[in-house]
């Protein structure tokens, strides 16, 4: 049978208390899902652990979608004059997507607009390139 145990350490700097909050949801629910799983595997319950599983893979697919956007996005914000306009266009709509876990007028806010304002500004400038 095999483990589904799975370690990863990712430092990611999530804009907004809710999304943090998401983020840690989700990590503590994989975390009660493991355990969930050996307990249905202990008690050979083959039914449940096979749901258990499966969420357990949503939850996981659902934390490296966060982060590999985010980390995306950040990764096309240190290249701006080097990224490609399909590069500009997803980093552009993660970061206003995050947007809307931010409080309004914070400094989380005022930093992510400032982002959002410098992809727009290279994909205008792209957009004249051409």
């Amino acid at each position: 049978m095999s483990d589904y145990t799975s370690n990863t350490t990712v430092n990611l700097q999530v804009n907004g208390q809710q999304a943090e909050e998401t983020l840690t949801n989700l990590r503590k629910r994989a975390a009660d899902l493991q355990n969930e799983i050996a307990k249905a595997a202990a008690a050979g319950d083959k039914v449940q652990l096979k749901r258990l599983r499966r969420e357990f893979n949503d939850v996981n697919r659902q934390i490296k979608q966060i982060e590999s956007s985010t980390m995306q996005a950040e990764n096309v914000l240190r290249r701006l004059d080097r990224a490609t306009p399909n590069e500009l266009n997803k980093a552009l709509q993660t970061l206003i997507k995050q947007l809307n876990y931010i409080e309004r007028g914070s400094a989380a806010w005022d930093a992510q607009t400032r982002k959002i304002r410098m992809v727009k500004d290279e994909i205008a400038r792209a957009s004249m390139m051409r």
